[in-house]
């Protein structure tokens, strides 16, 4: 498979500083109903994760009992804001659509 282009990893992490900044995004992702549930799913399991004493790896172990803490954090960061992306977007083209009604124009 090959790597993405300068130009595309340049929009994904605009894209994601662009959520950092706007965490209105991530916000109706995990409170809107009409959103996908796996993307809640995941951030509750990873808070859990993170705050739970049960870990893959213990906290009790200094440096690496945080690192996977940390590392499962970062992937389930990660998918939560693509998805924020992906839902925004498909948001904002439903807005668009029709703009009153805040609902796609039958066609």
């Amino acid at each position: 498979m090959s790597k993405p282009s300068r130009a595309l990893r340049a929009r994904r992490k605009a894209g994601l500083l662009s959520l950092l900044r706007r965490p209105r995004a991530v916000f109706r992702l995990l409170t809107d109903e009409r959103a996908p549930t796996l993307p809640r799913v995941v951030a509750v399991l990873a808070v859990l994760y993170v705050l739970l004493p049960i870990d893959a790896i213990p906290d009790v172990v200094p440096i690496l009992g945080w690192l996977d803490d940390l590392g499962v954090a970062g992937l389930a960061f990660g998918y939560v804001l693509s998805q924020a992306a992906k839902f925004e977007a498909s948001r904002v083209e439903q807005l668009s659509c029709c703009p009153a009604m805040g609902e796609p124009s039958p066609q």
